[in-house]
């Protein structure tokens, strides 16, 4: 089994991120983690 590399994975869900978007700061997270 593969693992992801890390930086394909979501720091908040800790899953592959599917939809990843970049915050003003420059960090990547899942859509769905950090929508209002």
């Amino acid at each position: 089994m593969l693992i992801p590399p890390e930086e394909l994975r979501c720091p908040i869900s800790l899953q592959l991120m599917c939809d990843p978007v970049i915050t003003a700061s420059g960090h990547t997270y899942e859509r769905v983690c950090i929508e209002k």
